[in-house]
């Protein structure tokens, strides 16, 4: 029987369990979330005095934590400037200033929320307030994914061959070559792949292909200012920039506790950072998680006392989350007007692969 013959009945029932089954999901993912704060951090207080964290708080020099927290404010400002080149041609037609308020909103959503519905955010508050397409906000943030990982790679890279691990350098530059070809084939050859992925749809189920299709086109979009060599320069420099930033705030972060370390610490400890908060449920404001990764490093790599690495861990937290929930609040609060139609965001999240999908495929 096809889905039109179902009974108002039947689909009220398959509504409301779907429903039961999504709000089941959101409880699970509250208390894995919950689970990964706690034992993050209950690992990255062992061997903790907590009065020598006090201390050290207390005798903080405030030169190096007001440059760490520059750094950390200028990155979200080159964030912004690079989303907004990202929607290349038509970049010039968005204003600096609302692109840089709807991710700070997101991120802070992002940072808030036991699930992660930045993004999603993002998709739906650009589009209210510019008009800018759904599937051309989806394709700026993954090309914007693929390049923090193509560049955080290559930083990570330099580091090993400067520190002469040979063996790693080899493994690591074969990956990041071949996410770099990729990155450039998508770029520059997406109409001769299309032909190709139409060939390998046609085995999908005929009523899956046509979604299939629209997907694909809406995700190979992502990484149409790359084939331009006008848009791609700044976004590579905006984005080195930005990861350069990031390390040299985690650095003044080591140095304002009075720990002189090697430079690499700070690549390492993004490194650490950036898989620990991908961890999918991870909890809100990445509690525990970010304690625990940074503790991890600063013990284990580099023979940092446990008291000392915990204090490293809270400040680092507190430059990485602290300057996004400030700014995000400021920027919710201004925009406080525009907020009403994103109370549809459960209806609205639910059909934006479609309406991206359905911009893509209008796009010439």
């Amino acid at each position: 029987m096809g889905s039109g013959c179902l009974s108002p009945v039947v689909r009220e029932g398959e509504g409301a369990a779907a429903e039961g089954a999504g709000r089941r999901g959101i409880i699970l993912r509250g208390l894995i979330g919950l689970a990964l704060a706690v034992g993050g951090m209950a690992w990255a207080l062992r061997g903790v005095n907590l009065s020598l964290v006090a201390q050290l708080f207390r005798e903080i020099h405030p030169l190096a934590v007001a440059a760490a927290f520059g750094c950390s404010v200028m990155v979200a400002l080159l964030k912004a400037a690079r989303w907004r080149w990202l929607y290349y041609p038509q970049h010039r037609r968005l204003a600096y200033g609302p692109v840089f308020s709807t991710l700070l909103i997101a991120q802070m959503v992002n940072n808030v929320s036991p699930i992660r519905v930045g993004e999603i955010v993002r998709i739906l508050l650009i589009n209210r307030r510019t008009g800018v397409g759904k599937a051309a906000t989806l394709s700026t943030i993954v090309a914007e994914k693929v390049m923090d990982l193509l560049c955080l790679s290559a930083i990570v890279l330099l580091t090993l061959a400067l520190s002469r691990e040979w063996a790693a350098v080899r493994l690591g530059l074969a990956l990041v070559t071949a996410g770099g070809l990729a990155l450039a084939g998508l770029g520059w050859r997406r109409r001769w792949l299309m032909p190709w992925f139409e060939r390998l749809v046609r085995l999908a189920p005929a009523r899956w292909q046509g979604r299939i299709m629209r997907t694909i086109h809406a995700m190979l979009a992502a990484f149409e200012p790359l084939s331009e060599p006008q848009a791609i320069g700044p976004v590579i420099g905006m984005t080195v920039v930005i990861w350069a930033l990031s390390a040299l705030s985690f650095y003044a972060a080591l140095q304002a506790l009075g720990l002189h370390l090697s430079w690499t610490v700070a690549v390492a400890l993004l490194a650490a950072l950036q898989g620990a908060v991908s961890i999918p449920s991870s909890p809100p404001g990445y509690v525990g998680v970010v304690e625990a990764a940074s503790g991890w490093v600063l013990q284990a790599h580099y023979g940092v006392a446990p008291s000392v690495a915990f204090s490293a861990s809270l400040l680092i937290h507190l430059i990485v989350v602290g300057p996004v929930l400030v700014l995000g609040g400021i920027c919710l609060w201004l925009t406080a007007a525009e907020l009403p139609g994103l109370l549809e965001l459960r209806r609205g999240s639910s059909t934006v692969a479609e309406a991206e999908a359905e911009d893509v495929v209008a796009t010439p």
